[in-house]
């Protein structure tokens, strides 16, 4: 089921980002992801009081957009197993789903939630992500740039979906 962030979650959704993120990019030490996890963890704590502060809407309570997160939990025990989130300017920051729960239809109903109500979403990913790659391919995404990484040593693919 798909539910708004809560606090609860946060560690274990860090746990499962830094998990995926060293299985799909092989050429990069672990020590590259562990080093981001705190700010991942924090970026998820401000998303959380975000969304608390603002009832959970789509804006701000300025009226600007901000990021907006939704977790796939599992029905039997409220655990989360996935993530999605978008930023104001419908960027696609991040999506993915526990290993076990791959598969099963869960990726694609956080994506159709992430693309409710937008034109299009972006997405930039490094090249080495397959599994990801081929993930938002099926999704309708297109590479619509590149550019090289100096931080991962790699190409970063910029990656559009426009709403059918």
């Amino acid at each position: 089921m798909l539910r708004p962030l809560e606090t609860t979650d946060i560690d274990r959704l860090g746990q499962l980002w830094l998990h995926l993120a060293c299985t799909h990019h092989p050429s990069l030490p672990v020590s590259y992801w562990e080093a981001r996890l705190q700010d991942t963890l924090e970026q998820l704590q401000r998303l959380y009081a975000a969304m608390q502060s603002s009832g959970f809407s789509h804006v701000s309570a300025n009226d600007e957009p901000r990021l907006t997160a939704w977790v796939y939990a599992n029905p039997r025990d409220d655990i989360a197993e996935g993530l999605v989130a978008i930023t104001p300017d419908n960027e696609l920051h991040t999506v993915f789903v526990a290993p076990t729960q791959q598969r099963q239809g869960i990726g694609s109903t956080l994506m159709a939630q992430a693309m409710y109500d937008r034109n299009q979403l972006e997405v930039t990913v490094l090249e080495e992500n397959l599994h990801g790659r081929y993930f938002l391919q099926k999704h309708g995404f297109e590479e619509t740039a590149r550019s090289y990484s100096m931080e991962a040593r790699q190409d970063e693919l910029v990656m559009m979906c426009r709403a059918a």
